[in-house]
């Protein structure tokens, strides 16, 4: 009775990690800046500009590349937010970042992307593309 029970536990584990995203950081981490225009949060780093695209799901996390650092204000704490590639694109134009805290994150395009992941669709106007 007791193997059983510690083998439940021991399984229940098992299923529990597997359900956590992993915020390793590789060992030259890219640390973007971020920054607002008043409508919206965006990403930048060496010359390129990421802006939210929609709300990310788990299966879109590749490897974390990176991270910014989320500024308190009179809402939020400070946090620190991983930046992800987006599984299957360049890093270039798709990133995805999350917050483990709240599990939560968001798709973000590089200005400039012209190929747009299948199955996505922006949740803006303004980042509609042509």
């Amino acid at each position: 009775m007791k193997k059983k029970r510690l083998l439940v536990c021991l399984l229940m584990a098992w299923s529990i990690s597997g359900c956590a995203v992993s915020t390793k950081l590789p060992d030259q981490p890219i640390v973007y800046e971020a920054d607002s225009n008043g409508e919206y949060l965006y990403l930048s780093d060496n010359g390129k500009t990421y802006v939210p695209y929609c709300p990310f799901k788990k299966s879109y996390l590749g490897d974390c590349i990176g991270y910014y650092d989320s500024p308190a204000d009179e809402y939020t704490e400070s946090a620190r937010i991983y930046i992800y590639a987006f599984k299957g694109y360049s890093s270039a134009e798709w990133i995805v970042d999350y917050d483990p805290d709240i599990n939560e994150g968001m798709v973000m395009r590089e200005i400039h992307a012209t190929v747009i992941p299948e199955g996505l669709e922006s949740e803006y106007e303004w980042n509609q593309s042509t």
